[in-house]
């Protein structure tokens, strides 16, 4: 996931749903991307919904979701940074681009390992992972 960069922190924030470091798919090898000067990679998270739990809110509640069979992870945060208030983007499925203000206090960090899924649009850049 990628959250927006901050002059202020000392640690910057890039929030993603889910992505992986150097994982092979399809015959070829899918790569973190460092983010952009406006987002920075933060981890990869489970999604929150299906859990009555926490109201079966999304893990990114509250914003904008597009869906492209050529999303990639600069699509993805040129599409989030257009809109007022995206603090998160995060990528799901290989095509689903997620914006919101808030990341759900319920979606839990997971390995990288567990996002391996590659964008749709680059098959070198990893865009999320299974549902858990």
């Amino acid at each position: 996931m990628y959250g927006l960069r901050s002059v202020t922190l000392i640690s910057v924030i890039y929030f993603f749903y889910c992505v992986c470091v150097a994982v092979t798919a399809k015959d070829t090898t899918a790569n973190i991307a460092p983010g952009n000067s406006v987002y920075a990679y933060y981890g990869c998270y489970n999604e929150t919904t299906g859990d009555p739990s926490v109201g079966n809110k999304r893990a990114l509640a509250g914003g904008s979701m597009t869906s492209s069979t050529s999303m990639t992870i600069q699509t993805c945060l040129a599409q989030c940074n257009s809109g007022a208030g995206n603090v998160f983007a995060g990528l799901e499925y290989g095509r689903e681009c997620w914006c919101a203000p808030d990341l759900n206090a319920f979606a839990n960090k997971l390995p990288d390992t567990n996002c391996t899924l590659p964008c749709a649009g680059n098959a070198t850049e990893v865009c999320g992972g299974a549902l858990t």
